[in-house]
């Protein structure tokens, strides 16, 4: 698969992701107003991209995800079809490093980009242009 068609598949992902408007609603109204931040906030999302960069192998960032569920801070809320917002995030990121033919440093620079993708949509959302 060319790149093009890696950014219009996790383009994709990103938007199905953001068509749950009662989960991004209810994450966007337990926001932290002194720290203008919800618990899903959109550096926690942009920090993963930056994560995606250092790591050595697609594990690491599966990996780091289950921890952020564990955690919470937003991942661990569930989605309106019943499924972990993070859990939801590790199946996109199955299928990205199955295009990526299980390539790691393919799938860490398909998956950094995704992370990036999902910052932008979290940001448009929390601003209340969606």
């Amino acid at each position: 698969m060319e790149k093009v068609n890696y950014k219009k598949e996790i383009i994709g992902m990103v938007e199905e992701l953001g068509k749950d408007k009662e989960f991004w609603n209810r994450i966007n109204q337990s926001r932290d107003y002194r720290n203008k931040e919800g618990k899903l906030g959109s550096s926690n999302i942009r920090s993963v991209a930056t994560v995606c960069q250092n790591a050595d192998c697609y594990e690491e960032i599966r990996l780091y995800i289950e921890y952020k569920i564990g955690k919470g801070n937003g991942w661990d809320d569930t989605l309106s079809n019943k499924k972990k917002f993070g859990q939801a995030v590790i199946d996109n990121m199955d299928k990205i490093y199955e295009m990526a033919g299980r390539d790691d440093k393919e799938t860490l620079k398909i998956v950094s980009l995704y992370f990036g993708y999902l910052f932008w949509k979290k940001t448009a959302i929390e601003k209340g242009n969606l």
